[in-house]
C-alpha cells in the first residue's frame, strides 16, 4: 500500500487509493540491478509491425473494416478470362507480417461491406454468395476461391475485395 500511496501522490492523486485497487501504469520498466537499461519507446513501425502478428486488413489505416467503396489497399486479381469456373482460384493474398496462428479470414466485396466470402467484379458489382471464400489459409497468407457451385461471369476479367485477418490469441 506505501508504494501505491506514493505513487498515487507521484501522479498528482491527493486521495489514496483504496485498499486492493490498482494504478495502472504504461511503458514502465522495473530493473533491479545497479546496470540500469535504457528503455526506448517502440517506433510506429516498430509496434505496427508487433500488431500485424495479430490482425491485418487490407484498408488503410486509417479506414475502419467493412466499410464501401474504398479504393485503398483494395485486392484486385486478374483472371484469364471473363469465366469464373467453380472452385477456381483467384490467386493468393500474402501478409505482411508472419501471424501467431492461423487467422480467421473474412473476404469483404466492395461495394456492400455488409456481406462477406464475396468478391465483386472490378466493376464494383457484387457477385453471388461463397463467390469469395478464403482457402489454404497459412501464417503468412491465404488463397480465395470461387466456391459457390456456380459458373460466373464477370464483364472485365478481374476481381475486387478487401479482406480481414485475425489472429489474435
Amino acid at each position: 500500500m506505501f508504494c501505491a500511496i506514493r505513487l498515487a501522490e507521484a501522479f498528482g492523486q491527493s486521495n489514496h487509493p483504496p485498499n486492493g485497487s490498482c494504478i495502472n501504469i504504461r511503458r514502465t520498466q522495473i530493473v533491479i540491478n545497479p546496470d540500469v537499461v535504457e528503455y526506448k519507446i517502440p517506433t510506429f513501425n516498430e509496434e505496427l509491425q508487433d500488431c500485424l502478428r495479430f490482425y491485418e486488413k487490407s484498408y488503410d489505416y486509417n479506414v475502419p473494416p467493412k466499410t464501401n467503396n474504398v479504393s485503398g489497399g483494395i485486392e484486385v486479381k486478374v483472371l484469364p478470362g471473363n469465366t469464373i469456373n467453380t472452385n477456381q482460384s483467384y490467386g493468393n493474398v500474402n501478409f505482411k507480417a508472419t501471424k501467431r496462428k492461423l487467422p480467421v479470414i473474412t473476404v469483404i466485396p466492395f461495394t456492400d461491406a455488409s456481406k462477406s466470402q464475396i468478391v465483386s467484379s472490378d466493376d464494383g458489382v457484387v457477385l453471388i454468395n461463397n463467390s469469395g471464400v478464403p482457402n489454404y489459409i497459412g501464417t503468412n497468407g491465404f488463397n480465395v476461391h470461387n466456391t459457390s457451385e456456380q459458373t460466373l461471369t464477370n464483364s472485365r476479367n478481374a476481381v475486387i475485395f478487401h479482406w480481414e485477418a485475425d489472429a489474435e490469441m
